[in-house]
């Protein structure tokens, strides 16, 4: 979750930047498919990695694209560890996606960021509410 808030933080703001019409209609559809399928968490959380790896797209960041792939990827076969509980409200998930949207829309890179990091806790709070001992990271120290 760490990696995803760095990296998606800013791939919104750049989305915001330099999203064509084409990038937008593609947030929208994984937007629209999510609230679709907001009663069915295997076909929302398809969507949902959709509307994550459409946000990288709309960076126009061809390395961002590939490492988004491959972290979206990974942390969904991590939720499926938490079958058939979500790991987050599937609700608020599609209210925070569409307004996401919304700051891509008017262009809006530091309101963007600011609601993917709510999006991305949305997770986080859950994890943290469902594992209360779990040990959090320690800090690595390099050599010098």
């Amino acid at each position: 979750m760490e990696v995803r808030e760095i990296l998606e933080c800013s791939v919104v703001r750049l989305a915001a930047l330099r999203a064509d019409r084409e990038d937008i209609q593609r947030i929208q559809r994984s937007c629209d498919n999510m609230r679709r399928h907001a009663d069915d968490l295997n076909q929302f959380t398809t969507h949902d990695c959709e509307f994550h790896i459409a946000l990288a797209q709309a960076s126009g960041n061809r390395m961002i694209q590939e490492m988004m792939k491959i972290i979206v990827e990974k942390v969904h076969e991590e939720y499926e560890k938490f079958e058939p509980r979500p790991l987050f409200q599937l609700d608020k998930a599609v209210s925070t996606a569409e307004h996401i949207l919304a700051c891509v829309v008017r262009r809006d890179g530091e309101e963007a960021a600011r609601i993917m990091r709510d999006h991305l806790n949305l997770v986080t709070t859950e994890l943290r509410r469902q594992k209360p001992d779990a040990k959090r990271p320690r800090k690595i120290v390099a050599p010098v």
